[in-house]
C-alpha cells in the first residue's frame, strides 16, 4: 500500500532550518551540484524522532541549478544478478534550486519513507508492505552514503544498499559497487536491495 500526502508541519520547518549554513564543508570545496549528510544538531534529531522519523533516518541536503525538472526515488531488489525496480520508488516534478530530503527506514523490504523540504515543495511519502514470510528471521546489513556527493543529471546516486541473508559472515561493499550487481549476487545472500537517488533535467516520466 502507498500513501502520499503534504507534510506543512513543525518537520517541513526543521527541514528549512539548516538550509543555510548547516554544512561543515567549505563552499570554495563544493561541486556546482551536490548532495551530502546534514549536520543535525541533538535537538534536531528529537524533534525529528517526534514526528515519527526513526533512528535510521537520514536527512540529506542539495544543491542544484536552473536546469533541474524533475527528482525520482527508486527501489531495487537484486533478481539474476540485475537490479530489478522493486515497489516503493516514485517521481514528482521538481525545480528548486536547494533543499532536504530525508529517508527513513528499517528494512527495505517493510517499506521506507521520504520526505522533501524546498522552497515551493513540502511533500511527505510513504510505502509500507508485509514483508514476505521467512524474512524477519535473517539478518540485516545496510551500506549508507555518508559522504559528499557531485550530482549529474540522469545520473542515480546510490543512498543504501541491504543485504539480507542467514549467513555467518556478510560481506559489504562501497556503495560504487552499485554499478556491479554481479558482485552481490556471486555472494548468495537471500535478498539484497538498493535505494537511490536521481535528480533529471528532463520532466517526470
Amino acid at each position: 500500500m502507498i500513501k502520499m500526502h503534504k507534510a506543512f508541519c513543525l518537520l517541513a520547518a526543521l527541514m528549512l532550518t539548516a538550509l543555510m549554513g548547516c554544512s561543515a564543508v567549505a563552499q570554495e570545496s563544493r561541486p556546482e551540484k551536490f548532495l551530502q549528510p546534514a549536520q543535525l544538531s541533538e535537538q534536531e534529531q528529537a524533534i525529528l524522532q517526534l514526528f515519527g522519523a526513526g533512528t535510521d533516518a537520514r536527512l540529506f541536503d542539495f544543491s542544484l541549478d536552473d536546469a533541474v525538472q524533475s527528482l525520482q526515488v527508486n527501489l531495487y531488489r537484486l533478481q539474476d544478478g540485475r537490479w530489478e525496480p522493486d515497489a516503493g520508488g516514485s517521481s514528482l516534478r521538481f525545480s528548486d534550486r536547494e533543499g532536504r530530503i530525508l529517508f527513513d527506514f528499517d528494512r527495505l523490504a517493510g517499506g521506507m519513507r521520504v520526505a522533501i523540504q524546498s522552497e515551493h515543495e513540502n511533500s511527505s511519502s510513504s510505502y509500507e508492505r508485509e514483508p514476505e514470510p521467512g524474512l524477519d528471521g535473517l539478518g540485516c546489513a545496510t551500506s549508507l552514503i555518508s559522504d559528499q556527493t557531485e550530482i549529474r543529471y540522469g545520473e542515480e546516486i546510490p543512498i543504501a544498499i541491504q543485504i539480507l541473508t542467514d549467513k555467518n559472515e556478510v560481506r559489504t561493499f562501497d556503495l560504487s559497487y552499485f554499478a556491479h550487481p554481479e558482485e552481490y549476487a556471486r555472494l548468495g545472500y537471500e535478498r539484497v536491495y538498493a535505494l537511490t537517488l536521481c535528480f533529471r533535467d528532463t520532466p517526470p516520466a
